[in-house]
């Protein structure tokens, strides 16, 4: 019995085994640092995708207090309208 999962017949054998394992070990290495990007680029797109809704809702903000201003102006231009005519 060998040092490696298969039966250890020959030094060519061992070394088939021990190539297949250290394979196996770079795939595994390779998948590892694959998921590490993927989530550091899930992790940028979130953050990303946060500062857009911030962005929006200040904008929100903005556009709700210009509507704000705008219908108070009106309102008050219109007020000596109104009030004459009633």
């Amino acid at each position: 019995m060998g040092c490696c999962k298969c039966t250890l017949v020959g030094i060519q054998n061992h070394s088939t085994c021990y190539e297949r394992e250290l394979t196996e070990s770079n795939v595994e290495i390779f998948v590892q640092e694959a998921d590490q990007r993927l989530l550091a680029r899930l992790a940028e797109q979130e953050a990303q995708d946060q500062h857009i809704q911030s962005a929006r809702r200040e904008k929100a903000r903005a556009d709700a207090a210009w509507m704000k201003k705008v219908s108070s102006a009106f309102v008050y231009l219109l007020g000596p309208v109104c009030i004459g005519s009633a």
